[in-house]
């Protein structure tokens, strides 16, 4: 399968490529805490393996990841990407990481690179006695090419993230006061949102590029893959970081 690539899986991957090039036009902005992506800054290195694409009813197409190129200098994400298939319907799910320490927002690279964010909607995800967003970009770009991102942010201890962009125009809506009342009281309370920073924070991310239309079903579809797909992310980041950073302080001295 992975030899077999027709035009629009060409397209995607080099649009995926592009993306995370344009980050590269950032990085003056995380030069404080940036270090060399990979193992020892503590990154999760996983195989192609580690999704049970077939499970979630999708087929493997291809696989890349950072853990297997030499990395530019002064690019400081860290991405394992698998390209899937699924009823003619192609997308990415990839593992970005960086040094976040905050929201990431995947829009401003998007924008960044061409793209042009026709709709921006965060899904609030309910689990346990709160949610989580799942953020879901209707994307343009000249020649009639369309796209579909749905993505999240997660803490260093598992802490699901709010899209701040949401959080903001909640506030811009309802007047700050009277957002911050309902989140600590009313239904737009959530127990989840722990912290607005943390050590690392780490991002989730189902990328799809088409023509015409995307149907309901196939958009749910997408939005599940990326559910599915960034809990076992998240649960494997979690107790990755765990072991990280016990073993970063062993033979340190209190």
């Amino acid at each position: 399968m992975a030899g077999r690539r027709d035009p629009s899986t060409l397209l995607m991957l080099v649009l995926m490529v592009t993306c995370f090039a344009g980050m590269k036009a950032f990085r003056k902005e995380f030069a404080g805490v940036s270090r060399i992506p990979g193992a020892a800054r503590g990154d999760l290195l996983v195989d192609r393996d580690f999704l049970p694409v077939s499970e979630f009813g999708w087929a493997l197409v291809d696989f890349s990841s950072d853990a297997e190129a030499s990395l530019e200098d002064g690019v400081f994400w860290f991405v394992h990407s698998w390209l899937l298939e699924r009823e003619g319907l192609q997308c990415s799910v990839s593992l970005d990481q960086a040094d976040w320490t905050s929201w990431h927002d995947l829009s401003v690279c998007y924008s960044a690179v061409g793209w042009t964010v026709t709709n921006y909607e965060a899904i609030e995800i309910p689990e346990g006695e709160g949610f989580w967003h799942a953020v879901v970009l209707d994307l343009e770009k000249t020649g009639g090419i369309k796209g579909l991102v749905v993505f999240c942010n997660f803490g260093s201890d598992g802490t699901p993230m709010d899209s701040s962009a949401a959080v903001r125009e909640s506030s811009e809506s309802k007047g700050f006061w009277d957002a911050l009342a309902r989140r600590r009281k009313g239904k737009a309370a959530n127990p989840l949102n722990k912290s607005w920073s943390h050590d690392r924070v780490v991002q989730t991310q189902v990328f799809c590029t088409y023509r015409g239309q995307l149907s309901a079903q196939q958009r749910e579809s997408l939005l599940q893959l990326h559910l599915d797909s960034r809990q076992l992310f998240r649960s494997a980041w979690v107790e990755h970081w765990k072991a990280f950073r016990i073993g970063s302080t062993e033979g340190v001295s209190p």
